[in-house]
């Protein structure tokens, strides 16, 4: 069994490390960042478990040419999946395009595993009628009973203990997740809903708009005619989504985009005022104190760290 664990106090780091998954995270509030990802591969199966302690975007993709799921290990931390709203006892299945669209608030804790494709459809063609085989094709969250979810947790955990296991213990260990993780799909109910797939659409369409705009303030009525909707309708697919409006989203966005570049920078292209204003903060005391409560360091701390200093 191989292992790799990432420590960071940065999402880029977080970005640039973990294997196989294609990932891009946002910070959305103010304070410093305290994550941590591990991941396990055993002989067919890629284990990722992820903890952050601040409300993040994540967006990107799961291992491409596996089937991956999802649940959390920690059921007083819901967090935002697609669209759909996740509490403690469901379980996801990332769509085969492996698009991964979410919002977690602090104390996130989740395990995902990865499936190859070929084993996935064996195994469902092995164990399960036809129309089970569809529903799970099908559905992207199921609603488990306590007792599943417990045993879906406590096989998972034994997984990432750390101990080393022979071939032997590999292969039985699979299979006790495999059937764990089928198991409780199978049992769970389709709760797949179109408002909620509305919304996401909304709130997809707002950010990319954001995300257009660059350096340029957002103003929510120009938007909301630009999306033909009602500005009420706009600040409440956010707050559904996000807990937060599309003016402090925007804000997290700018931020995010000023640190990124801070910590590319070369040194050659300006210092904090040039990049800061760039991204629309034009007052730069004001941003410099914004910036430390987003990320717990001043801006200039962060070109320091980039430079080595």
């Amino acid at each position: 069994m191989s292992r790799l664990r990432v420590d960071a106090q940065c999402v880029d780091s977080l970005r640039e490390k973990v294997c196989a998954w294609d990932l891009d995270f946002m910070q959305l509030e103010k304070g410093g960042l305290a994550a941590t990802i591990e991941q396990a591969a055993l002989a067919r199966l890629l284990m990722t478990r992820g903890q952050f302690s601040r409300k993040l975007e994540q967006r990107g993709g799961s291992p491409v040419g596996y089937r991956t799921f999802g649940f959390s290990l920690n059921p007083e931390s819901p967090f935002s999946w697609r669209g759909h709203s996740v509490e403690a006892n469901k379980v996801l299945l990332f769509p085969q395009n492996g698009e991964l669209y979410a919002v977690s608030e602090p104390g996130f804790h989740v395990m995902t595993v990865s499936v190859p494709e070929a084993y996935f459809d064996a195994y469902l063609d092995k164990n399960f009628s036809l129309l089970d085989q569809q529903r799970l094709k099908r559905q992207e969250v199921f609603e488990c009973s306590d007792r599943a979810m417990n045993q879906l947790r406590q096989t998972f955990s034994y997984a990432l203990r750390g101990e080393e296991l022979a071939p032997a213990q590999t292969g039985w260990l699979e299979s006790e997740m495999m059937t764990a993780l089928f198991g409780a799909c199978i049992e769970g109910q389709d709760l797949v809903s179109l408002r909620a797939g509305r919304r996401q659409k909304l709130v997809l369409a707002a950010t990319e708009s954001i995300e257009q705009m660059g350096g340029h303030k957002l103003n929510i009525c120009e938007l909301s005619t630009e999306l033909g909707v009602s500005v009420r309708t706009l600040e409440y697919a956010f707050r559904d989504h996000y807990q937060l409006g599309p003016k402090a989203y925007s804000i997290a966005y700018r931020m995010a985009q000023v640190r990124r570049e801070l910590l590319r920078m070369d040194g050659a292209h300006g210092g904090v005022a040039a990049v800061a204003s760039a991204w629309g903060f034009k007052h730069l005391g004001k941003f410099s104190a914004s910036y430390r409560q987003f990320f717990g360091e001043l801006p200039s701390q962060t070109l320091a760290e980039r430079h080595g200093a």
